[in-house]
């Protein structure tokens, strides 16, 4: 939600109130599938390798589901957080928007992007 807030505030990003929920959605969503791969990458080839030696275990599943429903739980999880973030973010957006102001946290971001353009 942030990231979408900041290139909102900017400038950068002129989308639609559905526009800015789909991207907060869809980021949430890759976000979580980037970890879920990381998960598999460690479980199956790099646990292999260490396992024997580090007192680690494998990532994926639990003591009640299967590696796959494990995934898929973790998916539909992160897409509903997605949405609620989305939501949350939407509203607070619109929030400021009324109220004419901006979060400190924009300006200071703005302050720096303008130093790294400057030569």
């Amino acid at each position: 939600m942030m990231i979408i807030y900041t290139f909102y505030a900017l400038g950068k990003l002129q989308a639609s109130t559905g526009a800015m929920f789909s991207l907060i959605v869809l980021i949430t969503m890759g976000l979580g599938a980037g970890l879920e791969m990381a998960e598999y990458f460690y479980d199956q080839i790099l646990y292999p390798l260490i396992g024997p030696y580090l007192p680690t275990e494998l990532t994926q599943g639990s003591m009640i589901a299967s590696p796959l429903a494990d995934t898929m739980e973790d998916v539909y999880i992160d897409t509903l957080g997605g949405i609620l973030g989305a939501a949350m973010g939407i509203i607070l957006i619109k929030r400021e928007e009324r109220k004419g102001k901006e979060l400190e946290v924009i300006d200071e971001l703005e302050a720096l992007a303008s130093e790294e353009d400057e030569p």
